[in-house]
């Protein structure tokens, strides 16, 4: 939904599912142990289509990673195709090479978008989209990213700038994903070379001190994936690795194998890789299981499992493709299995380069083609949205069963005419932080010479409080400096259950606004107390007005589009980020 409003008017209340979410969430017959943070927690929403959603928070010994791409505008960014807007303007185009240069596709060779992604066709090397994917990961409990070098280019130009960017979170104290790569064609020379250029790299390491810490560990050695065993690796190279053997789906199972993704029909146990004590296993919004070629399914009625896949064949339902059935399916069996690490596939992948044809494939893509031909789980332009990231969101909560929730504390009354200095007592425990930096203007070039550029970033979210007495509840939150004017509307606005606006316009007289957001619009329900002083501002809002059993959801803003949700993402700053809330 694009509107606000619709969004947050949900027949069921996020409240209740999350709460159902957090003492019922059963998986494998654990219910998930919940315990209680100094910050944040655990965070929470109600999606596009009604489903709680909860992340993770709280110690672990499960982990999770993500494959994640680099390749975007590495080869050529000069043409741009999106194949699902293609299509839709000319659906004959994939009958015939005619037919489809006609429309405006590419020459074999040529890398084409499935879709649009919610930050544009960018380019990997675009550090303010590296930024919000930290942040995404970092909140979805994401533990290592695995960089796919596979086709043995180690795209060291954007890793250097995908490095910056993870090192620079990483040392200001927040715990982002590891990084380890992936390698198969060419392995040992690619090892190299990742090797040489990034790990032990002299400029870099002199760059960036700790740049051991952003390594992922297995076995007290950076993990790598690969063929130890290629002639071409350097003895060296092979010492300072923890080398996983490169697992693909169509070959014989490897002992050490670490599987990109799974191609068995009926999900069995040769899923689950074991070796060492460690078990892995692999799952993926959909596979080219059947052809090997999604585009045989996309376009010419082959039958690979796509995302609409479930109990045993493709949905073609109406909004099919919105639910992540195929990889609801696979996370359900990954968490019977309880193995200690899963591996999603993929993040960011977004592009594929068209192929050669084949008789009855005019028009041939392996990978990534359309909507429901993809694997990606970052959010889309288009009518996925953020469905599939907060799909993931969710099942990494119930794979790591962990939740958190902070200390609500001691009540405390707060005059919201008296002094800030009142959010100083230790009674006031239910404490929160939001990423710094997010207010940074975007300046890049994406696919197709397209020029990207964003400068809403106005009041950078840092600290927030919560607490309560019998009557009202109280809300503090400062920012890195001081607090811009209060022109217009969309300054400094507290979502409340996803269906309460508090202070969306000018305050006046101490006074803000209370409003309900309906599918119509914004409601005035009443009037909190408000204060702004340099940085930090405080209110007071009657329990009377938040109808609920005394859990809440909330999100602060700043600057975004009040007709579009996303704009949580790709505007202003949101705190936290996104869609997701936090719990108090």
């Amino acid at each position: 939904m694009s509107n606000i409003g619709a969004w947050i008017t949900q027949k069921i209340t996020a409240l209740v599912l999350v709460i159902i979410a957090v003492i019922n969430c059963i998986t494998g017959g654990n219910v998930m142990t919940q315990s209680v943070a100094k910050v944040n927690g655990s965070l929470g929403c109600t999606d596009a289509l009604g489903r709680s959603v909860i992340s993770s928070s709280g110690e672990s010994d499960k982990k999770v990673g993500v494959f994640y791409f680099l390749w975007m505008g590495q080869h050529d960014k000069g043409f741009l195709c999106d194949n699902t807007k293609l299509l839709k303007e000319h659906p004959q185009a994939v009958q015939s090479e005619e037919a489809w240069m006609a429309a405006g596709g590419g020459n074999v060779g040529q890398f084409h978008f499935w879709g649009e992604p919610l930050f544009g066709y960018y380019t990997a090397d675009d550090a303010w989209v590296i930024g919000r994917h930290v942040q995404m990961l970092t909140d979805a409990s994401v533990d290592f990213i695995v960089v796919d070098t596979t086709n043995a280019v180690t795209y060291t130009d954007a890793a250097k700038v995908m490095i910056g960017v993870f090192y620079d979170y990483y040392k200001r104290g927040y715990n982002v994903p590891k990084i380890a790569f992936y390698t198969n064609s060419a392995s040992g020379k690619t090892m190299n070379r990742l090797y040489d250029e990034l790990y032990n790299n002299a400029e870099l390491l002199e760059k960036y001190p700790d740049l051991s810490d952003l390594w992922f560990y297995m076995d007290t050695k950076p993990m790598i994936i690969g063929d130890k065993s290629d002639k071409n690796l350097r003895s060296d190279v092979r010492d300072f690795f923890r080398i996983k053997a490169s697992q693909w789906p169509n070959e014989g199972k490897k002992a050490d194998g670490f599987p990109w993704m799974e191609f068995d029909r009926v999900l069995t146990y040769r899923s689950l890789f074991s070796y060492g004590g460690t078990k892995i296993m692999n799952v993926s919004a959909a596979q080219h299981a059947d052809t090997g070629a999604f585009s045989r399914t996309a376009w010419y009625g082959k039958n690979d499992r796509t995302r609409s896949w479930h109990n045993g064949k493709n949905d073609t339902s109406d909004g099919a493709v919105l639910h992540g059935y195929n990889f609801a399916e696979q996370w359900e069996f990954a968490i019977k299995m309880d193995p200690d690490i899963i591996f999603v596939t993929g993040f960011n992948e977004w592009v594929a380069q068209r192929q050669i044809a084949i008789e009855e494939a005019p028009v041939l893509f392996v990978d990534c083609v359309t909507e429901n031909c993809s694997r990606d789980v970052e959010p889309s332009a288009g009518q996925l949205g953020d469905n599939y990231y907060l799909q993931m969101v969710d099942y990494i909560a119930k794979f790591k069963k962990s939740v958190s929730t902070v200390d609500r504390g001691n009540g405390v009354t707060i005059d919201i005419d008296g002094s800030f200095d009142q959010w100083n007592n230790a009674d006031i425990s239910a404490v929160y932080k939001d990423y710094d930096g997010e207010t940074a203007d975007r300046d890049s070039v994406g696919f197709g010479n397209i020029h990207y550029t964003d400068n809403s970033g106005r009041n950078d979210i840092v600290n927030m409080k919560v607490t309560e007495d019998g009557d009202n509840y109280y809300f503090y939150v400062d920012t890195k400096e001081k607090l811009s004017p209060s022109d217009g509307k969309s300054f400094m606005t507290l979502f409340i259950d996803e269906k309460i606006a508090i202070n969306r316009t000018v305050s006046e007289g101490g006074k803000a606004d209370v409003e309900a957001i309906t599918d119509s619009g914004y409601e005035k329900i009443g009037e909190a107390k408000v204060r702004i002083e340099d940085n930090r501002l405080m209110l007071s809002v009657s329990k009377s007005l938040i109808a609920n059993d005394g859990t809440i959801l909330f999100k602060w803003a700043d600057n975004y589009d009040e007709n579009d949700i996303y704009s949580f993402y790709t505007k202003g700053d949101s705190a936290p980020y996104g869609r997701l809330c936090y719990r108090y």
